[in-house]
């Protein structure tokens, strides 16, 4: 053999290149950035920014911040010993725009007094919600019971590298590895982008029909998971779109768990001088009936009202700002959930 070739082989030029996907294969096993992506691990809320409540539009008399959160950075009391029930979901969860004791999850957990925690996250996709749910049985111990109210299941998180795809939303100067929230229109999942160059935009390039049934994918793997672990599981919708299509459909899926808010049955209309959220049968808020009148003076302005939203929102020359679901709306899901508990033979 000669000389020169022998050098070359010492080198490991003998040895065939690898194509251009193997190379970025490798590359995409062997970056940590995808094995955490990949794992179940708790999140560590401490680097997530709340919502200021500074640009709340009001705050109950006495409360100078109606938002405070653990040392693990979530709204709920410190995270220590096993507790009977768990709650989780988006902003709705966490309880943007009402006080600590008008938290749906709350007024659950002290409706059964049982002990609870509050895993919600505000922008949090139902894919985040069940991993991180999973994460926390893992880490904090199982619980007896988990109540999720999802969003809407088009909504959608994931890491990419910024070269290749962006959000909507995500800041133009960012650049490298991200993440970002995709919420396309879940009533048009035809896409009517005929080109696109990179950076492409997620909302125009990934089909809403994929992100709704990977959300339903991700909520039959809870229900897998808690019933191998002996957990009850409720879970629902406070999108309305979504929780009557829930409703009419259940019986021929595969879900167990299924809670049905009745979120269609609410309406607005305008009462004195706000603008109102009414329950009722008839879909029309003219005559619908108040009800739970007696916990009004509780919860004062916050029953009717987020602390996100201007009362007076909707009235002559005031510019629309509705915010989140007001206390009332959390008492009706506190009380589905816990009529689908005690049916259930707790």
């Amino acid at each position: 053999m000669a000389k020169d070739k022998k050098k070359l082989i010492a080198k490991g030029y003998d040895k065939p290149k690898p194509n251009k996907h193997d190379y970025l294969l490798n590359m995409f096993i062997n970056d940590e950035f995808n094995w955490l992506n990949s794992r179940f691990e708790f999140y560590h809320a401490t680097d997530y920014q709340p919502p200021d409540y500074k640009k709340l539009f009001w705050t109950p008399d006495g409360i100078e911040n109606p938002y405070t959160l653990n040392s693990m950075g979530y709204r709920s009391n410190e995270f220590s010993e096993t507790r009977d029930i768990v709650f989780t979901g988006c902003s709705q969860t966490w309880g943007e725009g009402v006080i600590f004791d008008g938290i749906w999850g709350n007024i659950l957990s002290n409706s059964l007094d049982k002990k609870s925690y509050n895993l919600g996250l505000s922008t949090r996709s139902p894919q985040f919600i069940v991993k991180n749910t999973i994460s926390f049985c893992k880490q904090y111990g199982n619980p007896k019971a988990i109540f999720c109210l999802f969003p809407e299941f088009t909504r959608f998180q994931m890491k990419s590298h910024s070269s290749f795809m962006v959000g909507k939303f995500s800041p133009n100067s960012k650049v490298g590895r991200h993440t970002y929230s995709v919420l396309p229109n879940r009533r048009s999942p035809e896409k009517d982008t005929k080109y696109s160059k990179a950076p492409h935009l997620a909302e125009d390039m990934i089909p809403s029909e994929f992100i709704f049934s990977i959300s339903l994918d991700y909520i039959h793997m809870l229900e897998l998971y808690c019933k191998s672990n002996g957990i009850k599981l409720f879970w629902g919708t406070w999108d309305v779109w979504q929780d009557e299509y829930l409703y009419k459909n259940v019986d021929s899926m595969d879900f167990e768990n299924y809670v049905y808010l009745q979120q269609s049955k609410w309406s607005r209309g305008q009462s004195g001088r706000y603008i109102e959220n009414f329950y009722g049968d008839d879909n029309t808020y003219i005559t619908h009936k108040k009800c739970h009148e007696e916990y009004r003076e509780k919860y004062g302005l916050n029953f009717d009202f987020p602390m996100d939203g201007d009362p007076k929102s909707g009235l002559s020359g005031v510019k629309v700002v509705t915010g989140h679901m007001s206390v009332h709306k959390h008492i009706h899901i506190a009380e589905k959930f816990e009529e689908a508990f005690k049916n259930a033979g707790n």
